[in-house]
């Protein structure tokens, strides 16, 4: 009775420390899955590693002399080049892809900047549109008490006609001054 006892202990010790090792490799072969599904293992690579330590442990000893075992190596060599070279390649495109999305940042800000160049030169034009149907006294009143930068950028949208008769309304040494601002812009 006692040796009976003994091997169903026995038994239940074996099978679990195979159940144990069942559970080990599906974790580990989870584990691998998982690792290079994120790319943090090389998964061709790992299996090619592991293919050639089993051949050079003399595990196929009689498959290395087969002619064609020769060539299953040649070839194997061919995968792991194409497979290092997709994983190069893949890569490249990660690297340019993070390229262009840098890129497409950097065009939303000009596109941004554009806009808003646009809009200042449209508020300009109304600007200078409103000193257009002004009466030429009236906007070299209004001119004199500006700074000359905002000056000049008015003067620069009418035509020549309307400068030149706001112009004859300034003082000789204002309109001297805004002369020489307009032959040299900054």
């Amino acid at each position: 009775m006692a040796m009976a006892t003994w091997r169903k202990k026995s038994l239940r010790i074996l099978l679990s420390g195979i159940v144990i090792l069942i559970l080990l490799g599906i974790i580990s072969y989870l584990t691998v899955l998982l690792l290079g599904y994120f790319n943090i293992v090389d998964v061709g690579a790992l299996k090619t590693n592991l293919q050639q330590r089993f051949i050079s442990n003399g595990a196929e000893d009689n498959l290395t002399k087969d002619p064609l075992d020769a060539e299953l190596q040649a070839l194997q060599r061919e995968l792991n080049k194409l497979e290092e070279e997709n994983t190069s390649l893949r890569n490249e495109i990660r690297q340019k892809s993070n390229e262009v999305v840098e890129l497409l940042e950097e065009l939303d800000e000009l596109e941004t900047i554009l806009r808003e160049l646009e809009s200042e030169k449209q508020s300009q034009s109304r600007v200078a549109e409103v000193y257009g149907k002004m009466r030429p006294q009236q906007a070299a009143n209004i001119l004199a008490k500006l700074p000359q930068e905002e000056v000049l950028a008015i003067l620069a949208l009418l035509d020549a006609q309307q400068v030149s008769q706001i112009l004859a309304q300034l003082e000789p040494k204002q309109a001297a001054s805004l002369t020489q601002g307009m032959s040299n812009p900054k």
